[in-house]
């Protein structure tokens, strides 16, 4: 059975409840508390990776590979308010990694490049996580698209694809799914643009 699609905007209520949605979300996002990371290269291809945040979390220090490949992760035992570590990359081959922190929602990362023992660090980007709310039988979905690119979404079962919609490439982006004339189960939904995917399970 396909999906409904709840739409908010058959009604002004609803409508106003959509912008309501959409100042919310885009309050506590830029109230979040973002955490700052900075990258010195050191001599003998070692790097001191400090970063700080004002409201303790328990936070995931991660390195990447250009292809995809993590080549380090750690997640903290207990909520801090700092992180300071000295990485001995030597052992990494030259070539292009991302240095990533996540706190909570948001997550900071920066680029780095090796080059025969020499370091080099990109600006630090933010990327933040979409807001999934499921109630009364139906999904809502609130994201911040800040690289306004294409973003579609999937609900899948455990036999697959069941349904798909493109969101478009807006800024704020939000939109309500209607599960009740679903089976009861567990579905994956997946939100996910050119560079991204985030899931979501949804247990009716």
């Amino acid at each position: 059975m396909p999906l409904e699609i709840k739409n908010y905007n058959e009604m002004k209520t609803k409508q106003f409840i959509l912008t309501v949605m959409v100042i919310v979300l885009a309050a506590s996002v830029f109230a979040t508390d973002k955490p700052k990371m900075n990258i010195i290269p050191l001599e003998d291809t070692k790097a001191l990776v400090a970063a700080s945040q004002a409201t303790p979390s328990v936070n995931q220090i991660s390195i990447v590979s250009e292809e995809g490949q993590m080549v380090y992760f750690k997640e903290s035992k207990k909520e801090m308010e700092g992180y300071k570590q000295i990485f001995n990359l030597s052992l990494l081959s030259d070539g292009n990694y991302e240095v990533k922190l996540k706190t909570g929602t948001v997550t900071v990362k920066r680029g780095i490049s090796i080059d025969q023992g020499i370091i080099s660090v990109k600006p630090m980007e933010t990327e933040y996580e979409p807001v999934f709310i499921f109630a009364n039988n139906v999904l809502k979905v609130s994201y911040l698209n800040f690289e306004k690119e294409e973003v579609k979404i999937k609900v899948f079962n455990n036999e697959g694809l069941i349904y798909k919609s493109e969101l478009g490439d807006n800024f704020a982006l939000t939109q309500g799914y209607d599960f009740s004339k679903l089976e009861k189960g567990n579905y994956s939904v997946l939100l996910a643009d050119n560079s991204h995917g985030y899931w979501f399970t949804v247990t009716k």
